[in-house]
């Protein structure tokens, strides 16, 4: 299965990179990092006690490295820099890509996430980071890079790195389906400044050498910076940059970092340095008496953001439980995988089998506990729909009628949407094939009701979706959020029927689609082609017809000719998740 558990952490540093690919739970196997100092505080801060260390990665042969999912690594980037020397490969620091990319040929993981300094991206007018991509490339895997910034990605600082993605090739021949991180809400400054470190009379001296020189030519006092209350005081490059409500890139070579609060210039220090690049309080406790400042501040300047790393590994993790989804018949063979998955992980304390099919009156997993409970399991995945129900316009009445054809009965959730669609009859009576949102007061809530209420009936206690992650029926909220729409729907879709394989099989020869081969399965009718063909569609003899992906195949189905008015629920997962732990599964279990 493409779900990812283990990692390797090369050019650890201090494991910010490590941290973030931890909080998404992924555990790593081993690291490696030619800094003592840096590994040092590793160790503090993180229990490797069990783990593979690896002095130098260039040493580390693939016999020595246990199985693991993903290779994670800030490569050296002092010699790509934009204000380094910019000797690229003639520097030994840049060379470290290719021992990366020998690791990645010989262990094979089945992802990876690289990080340098955005300064790769224009080194050489491009020529190097084409020959990395090649080389990436030539090892086995499909690559994408983007230049992100930690300021959009939940802390206030103003790191921009390029990141690179990795798939293995047999995984993913493309990327295109890969969704890099959306920004999210930048968090308050000062959250960050709580060290409150008054800056030294010696630092003070220099900042006053920037004030005086060519540069800055006297612009500002002392007294002039200690009314800029809140901001951020950075001296660079003999010049004084002046910031608010963000700090700059922090590095592991300057100065410092001085900022205003109380009238009062302080001094960033390394504890605050390690929160601004995402490291929780808690671990930056751990260090912050054992560790010197100086240090501190050189190691954060040298970290992976764990903010940033955190939201590009979960963009990885979805893109490849996603991309075994879109290799399956997307439902049925959701339900197998998480079968097989249940199966595997917990099959000491029960079975469970898969049922149902295309029955959507039947939950899709039946459990059987070894103590002799049995309970159903339903399958979802996000984004997805989750049920619907047929209401039928009444032009007399001038309100919506609950349609006989429903399986389920009517409820009170139905109800409370049935009066709201009511008071906009007609815009809703007309939505057709488009459809039209229903936007009702606590409507998620209504709608989650309705869910929970309508797969209890059927006998379901717990959802499983994204990742494997197990839930309590009741707690379907507190994963998903839920629309819901009203449109004119196809009823459904059938196998093509013994009647008409033939002259399908024939009339598909005469389109552009390229079919390599064919078979025929009772009055079901399977091809397989080199183009991508799930859900296209084509027209045969007053019948539609759709290509759906079955696995390296494609099953042609016939869409119904009837259409039904649905109000359809569709969900998609939210950030803030819920699930079981295994330990309290096994207990349910037991």
């Amino acid at each position: 299965m493409n779900t990812i558990n283990t990692f390797l952490d090369l050019c650890s540093g201090i494991g910010g990179g490590r941290l973030g690919l931890e909080q998404i739970g992924l555990k790593c196997i081993g690291y490696s990092d030619t800094s003592k100092l840096s590994t040092k505080t590793y160790n503090l801060m993180h229990d490797a006690t069990d783990e593979k260390y690896f002095y130098n990665l260039k040493r580390i042969k693939h016999e020595q490295l246990p199985a693991y999912d993903m290779l994670i690594a800030g490569f050296p980037c002092q010699t790509f820099s934009v204000i380094g020397r910019k000797d690229g490969f003639s520097d030994d620091r840049g060379q470290i890509i290719f021992h990366i990319a020998r690791i990645l040929e010989e262990s094979k993981p089945k992802c990876f996430l690289l990080e340098n300094v955005k300064g790769l991206v224009t080194h050489d007018k491009g020529k190097t980071l084409q020959i990395i991509l090649d080389e990436l490339n030539r090892v086995g895997y499909t690559v994408d890079y983007k230049v992100l910034t930690s300021l959009d990605y939940g802390v206030p600082q103003m790191r921009q790195r390029v990141y690179f993605v990795g798939i293995r090739k047999d995984i993913a021949s493309d990327l295109k389906d890969f969704a890099w991180p959306e920004p999210v809400e930048k968090p308050s400054l000062s959250n960050y400044l709580i060290d409150d470190s008054v800056a030294s009379d010696e630092r003070l001296e220099i900042l006053k050498y920037y004030l005086k020189n060519p540069t800055n030519n006297g612009m500002y006092t002392i007294e002039d910076l200690k009314n800029m209350e809140g901001k951020i005081l950075d001296t660079r490059m003999n010049d004084l940059r002046i910031y608010d409500g963000k700090c700059p890139t922090l590095r592991s070579q300057r100065d410092g970092v001085l900022y205003v609060k109380n009238h009062t210039i302080y001094q960033l220090t390394g504890y605050e340095a390690l929160l601004l690049q995402g490291f929780p309080k808690e671990y930056a406790d751990k260090v912050k008496n054992e560790v010197s400042d100086r240090h501190l501040l050189m190691q954060a300047g040298n970290a992976m953001t764990v903010s940033v790393i955190n939201k590009i590994g979960q963009s990885i993790k979805n893109f490849l439980e996603n991309r075994r989804y879109k290799t399956m018949a997307v439902w049925e063979d959701f339900e197998l995988a998480c079968t097989d998955y249940l199966n595997e992980k917990f099959g000491e304390y029960a079975t469970f089998v898969h049922q149902g099919g295309a029955d959507s009156t039947v939950p899709d997993i039946l459990v059987k506990t070894k103590s002799g409970k049995e309970f159903y399991i339903d399958a979802k995945h996000s984004p997805a729909q989750c049920g619907q129900f047929v209401l039928l316009p009444n032009i007399e009445t001038q309100s919506f009628d609950y349609s006989p054809k429903n399986v389920n009965r009517i409820n009170v959730y139905a109800q409370k949407i049935m009066k709201h669609m009511d008071q906009d009859f007609d815009e809703f009576r007309e939505a057709g094939t488009a459809g039209k949102d229903i936007q009702m007061e606590n409507d998620s809530q209504i709608f989650s009701d309705w869910i929970i209420q309508i797969y209890k009936e059927k006998g379901a206690k717990y959802f499983i979706t994204n990742n494997f992650v197990i839930l309590p029926i009741e707690h379907f909220q507190e994963y998903f959020d839920v629309t819901a729409k009203y449109r004119i729907k196809r009823s459904g879709s059938g196998n093509v029927g013994k009647s008409r394989l033939e002259p399908v099989i024939d009339y598909i020869a005469t389109t552009d689609y390229v079919i390599n081969s064919s078979r025929i399965d009772g009055d079901k009718l399977f091809v397989q082609s080199s183009q991508q063909l799930h859900d296209r569609r084509f027209i045969f003899q007053q019948y539609e017809y759709m290509f759906s992906q079955r696995g390296d195949e494609y099953e042609v189905r016939k869409l119904s000719n009837t259409y039904n008015a649905n109000v359809i629920f569709s969900i998609t997962q939210l950030e803030k998740k819920y699930g079981l732990t295994d330990n309290e599964f096994i207990e349910i279990l037991k």
